[in-house]
Order: C-alpha cells, then sequence, then structure tokens
C-alpha cells in the first residue's frame, strides 16, 4: 500500500492521472508499477512482482531503513520510485 509519494510528478499522477510532469515515455511503466505497489502488504510481495526489484544501498538507505526499488528506466534523471516496508 502506498502512503506517500514526496516526488510531486509521481504524486500527481498517481492521484490524478495526470503525467505531465514525467517523461511520456515512461508514464505506462511507471503506472503499472504504482499499480502493482499499492496493491502489495509485505516485502516478499514486492519481490514477487519481478521487474528488476532491487534493494538499495548506499545513501538512498536512510535510518536502516530496508528500500527497495524497480527499475524504470537507464538515463540519469529519471524520478526513481522506490518502497520501504
Amino acid at each position: 500500500m502506498i502512503q506517500t509519494i514526496t516526488h510531486k510528478g509521481l504524486r500527481l499522477f498517481f492521484e490524478k492521472g495526470s503525467g505531465s510532469k514525467l517523461p511520456a515515455e515512461y508514464l505506462t511503466k511507471i503506472g503499472l508499477i504504482l499499480d502493482a505497489l499499492d496493491a502489495v502488504s509485505s516485502e516478499e510481495d514486492i519481490i514477487a512482482l519481478g521487474a528488476g526489484i532491487h534493494r538499495l544501498t548506499g545513501i538512498m538507505l536512510d535510518s536502516g531503513q530496508s528500500r527497495l526499488a524497480p527499475t524504470i528506466g537507464s538515463y540519469f534523471g529519471m524520478p526513481r520510485v522506490t518502497y520501504s516496508m
């Protein structure tokens, strides 16, 4: 279940369906990922989704909380969708 989205463009897309702040070529994939993440209830459910789900390390790992992220695109500047349990 998605509780908060900090990126304004992702939040607008998730709440209102407007993808104007996100790259058009990734809107379908981002929509599928957000729908899937909204439906999960455990870390095992997220990993079972596939989609290049990987555990984050380094500076993306804040306050010891486990964070996961699906692979969306490969270019620098793409908003990262992360999920924490």
